[in-house]
């Protein structure tokens, strides 16, 4: 068939070994992936510990080619260092992009971690992709209080304590740089 491309079934044990990375994720992937799965950032598709043999990815897009690592304490060593670093050129090589975020980074600015990976979302998505993030007319289906389709939440804003309130969170709780449009946070043009 033309245009499409057959996938290589991946090993076994490969599979298995990033089944058990989702399970035991830390805080700031959980964080991370609360804040990107389901299409809820510019409606790109994320896949959490995916593999890419030899490796497996903290967050890959497929449509941008885009992987995400998050870096704990162990990745300061020298050793581990240059081990990322040719992890990251390899990938690069495959016409991946890397960004690389620390944990506490996610944690503790996740609303600037936030903002570099829609920048690079921006420049590495075709655009029809990038302009389907406006919110759809009728957003809730009947019976359901999350929306239906996918492209009407682009992302949810960074977690805040004092906005645990019930319904859509006030413009007191809102992060800078974003606004709330249908029940969903949404960056606001630069």
């Amino acid at each position: 068939m033309r245009g499409r491309r057959i996938k290589a079934r991946q090993p076994d044990e490969t599979i298995a070994f990033a089944r058990e990375l989702r399970e035991h994720t830390t805080d700031a992937e959980h964080l991370l992936w609360q804040l990107v799965r389901d299409r809820r950032l510019l409606d790109a598709k994320f896949r959490r510990q995916h593999p890419w043999p030899p490796y497996t990815l903290d967050f890959y897009c497929p449509d941008a080619r885009l992987v995400i690592e998050l870096d704990g304490g162990q990745h300061n060593d020298p050793v581990e260092q240059a081990k990322d670093a040719e992890r990251s050129q390899r990938l690069e090589s495959n016409g991946l992009e890397v960004l690389r975020f620390w944990n506490n980074e996610v944690l503790a600015q996740t609303e600037s971690v936030l903002e570099q990976i829609h920048t690079r979302l921006l420049a590495r998505l075709p655009a029809a992709h990038a302009e389907a993030t406006l919110p759809h007319p009728q957003p809730f289906s009947r019976g359901r209080r999350e929306p239906r389709h996918s492209h009407m939440r682009t992302t949810t804003p960074p977690p805040n304590p004092a906005a645990a309130g019930a319904g859509a969170p006030s413009s007191a709780s809102r992060p800078s740089g974003w606004r709330c449009c249908s029940s969903a946070w949404t960056a606001t043009p630069s």
